[in-house]
């Protein structure tokens, strides 16, 4: 867990701010992927969770994990097949879903082509596509990418400079269908 969870998550539900979680999984098996979901269950109890919740499955860059381990290639050098991916992250979202949550799963593009079937999951749950190439996003842009199925989420920088935020962060947009 995120040492600055808490404050974070107070910070945001004192300014009125929808909220959201993402899980940084290396997940090499369905068991451990329930397993994950259900300790992010244990940690999101008595917090308003309004916005979905994430499934971040990727390869990761030396990532220091909260027991001083490092999570660099953990997924990457287990060597899993494109289907044992897909399943591990349809059982995190299931699991997730149980509890109540609405699950979303991030990946690159590239990891949604190549290692996960995007195409198939993205029928069951939301995709948060992380993309940092352009500056707006339509379903034409999606003709450029490896990637090219429905999108929930976007995330189109890791670089943004927000108001009240000390530093470079993240910047995102949340698709939602037209109200009247």
């Amino acid at each position: 867990l995120d040492t600055k969870f808490e404050s974070y998550y107070q910070a945001a539900s004192d300014a009125g701010l929808t909220i959201g979680v993402y899980f940084f999984s290396q997940a090499l098996s369905e068991n451990e992927a329930k397993e994950q979901a259900a300790w992010v269950n244990d940690n999101l109890i008595s917090k308003e969770i309004t916005l979905p919740v994430a499934f971040d499955y990727e390869y990761s860059s030396n990532i220091l994990l909260s027991d001083g381990t490092s999570a660099n290639s953990r997924l990457k050098s287990a060597n899993l097949s494109k289907d044992m991916h897909t399943k591990i992250a349809r059982t995190f979202c299931a699991e997730i879903s149980s509890y109540g949550y609405v699950p979303i799963i991030y990946c690159t593009s590239d990891f949604l082509v190549n290692d996960i079937d995007g195409t198939s999951l993205s029928k069951q749950y939301g995709i948060w596509l992380a993309r940092y190439n352009t500056s707006v996003f339509s379903t034409e842009d999606s003709k450029k990418t490896r990637y090219n199925g429905p999108v929930t989420m976007w995330q189109c920088t890791k670089s943004a400079v927000i108001d009240g935020v000390d530093g470079k962060c993240d910047l995102d947009f949340y698709y939602q269908p037209k109200t009247k």
